[in-house]
């Protein structure tokens, strides 16, 4: 069996896990396939080693320090080999488990693997996150990555086998996503659809106080809204507020997310 997660956290929680229940050939067990995650910003039209994904993945997994776009890049061609030995041991015959929730990267990846997979005729399992902890009564759950490592067990009996007919289903969804090709993929009602690029930009204005902050703090509250994105997507957001005029720098910094902003003479009620 090989467990497919599509984040470090996830990873993390699965690896702790094993390793715990005395099984430690975790590089090959648990299948960390990131860049599949990374499929909620387009391009999203070609195959999964299409050179156009790369640039998004290091884009994403880079910041302003020098060694960072290397590291990016070892990233990238690690997701690469994971994949192709997945994509081999699943038409060998072994099983493949999904573990995947309603953030807009896992859903993504779900879709991707699944869609890659079932040419192949491949034995897929799936175990979604549900909304509710099974553990902890009243704590919801935002996705694998704050799930304790010894509670795994209790998810387990929520694995599901994908028929044929279930396969062709899920990947006839995201050929039609990658026809659309659009610049974002977004979590709505439940259902993975293509969005345009300002689709989160309501959510950023009304978190934008009264008096200069720095980009950092204006990040975190958004995240707070807990729409399963990461910070690159509020940032870049932000960036744009920049260029269009509804925000404006006071006070530059070395570091990006450290700059000072406030409200400028486009935000919408400005002036």
């Amino acid at each position: 069996m090989i467990d497919i997660v599509f984040g470090d956290a996830e990873a993390g929680v699965l690896r702790c896990f094993y390793a715990s229940q005395g099984i430690f050939d975790l590089d090959r067990r648990v299948c960390k396939l990131e860049g599949c995650g990374c499929l909620f910003r387009g391009p999203i039209g070609g195959s999964f080693d299409d050179p156009r994904r790369r640039e998004v993945m290091v884009e994403l997994y880079s910041d302003e320090e020098p060694e960072s776009r290397e590291r990016a890049l070892e990233r990238w061609e690690g997701y690469l080999r994971r994949f192709r030995d997945c994509l081999a041991a699943a038409k060998a015959g072994e099983p493949v488990r999904i573990w995947y929730s309603n953030e807009p990267h896992s859903l993504c990846g779900f879709h991707e693997v699944i869609f890659n997979l079932f040419p192949l005729g491949a034995d897929i399992r799936a175990v979604k996150l549900p909304e509710w902890s099974p553990t902890e009564e009243g704590k919801r759950l935002l996705g694998w990555g704050a799930v304790e490592p010894e509670d795994i067990p209790a998810y387990l009996p929520l694995e599901v086998s994908l028929s044929p007919a279930q396969q062709g289903t899920i990947a006839g969804e995201w050929e039609r996503l990658r026809q659309e090709n659009g610049p974002l993929q977004a979590q709505v009602n439940g259902r993975l659809v293509s969005v345009p690029e300002d689709f989160y930009l309501p959510f950023i204005r009304r978190e934008v106080p009264e008096g200069p902050f720095r980009v950092c703090d204006l990040i975190v509250r958004v995240l707070n809204f807990h729409l399963g994105i990461g910070d690159g997507i509020v940032y870049d957001g932000i960036r744009a507020m920049i260029e269009s005029g509804e925000l404006e720098a006071v006070e530059t910094a070395g570091r990006p997310y450290w700059t000072v902003v406030k409200r400028g003479p486009n935000f919408p009620g400005q002036g």
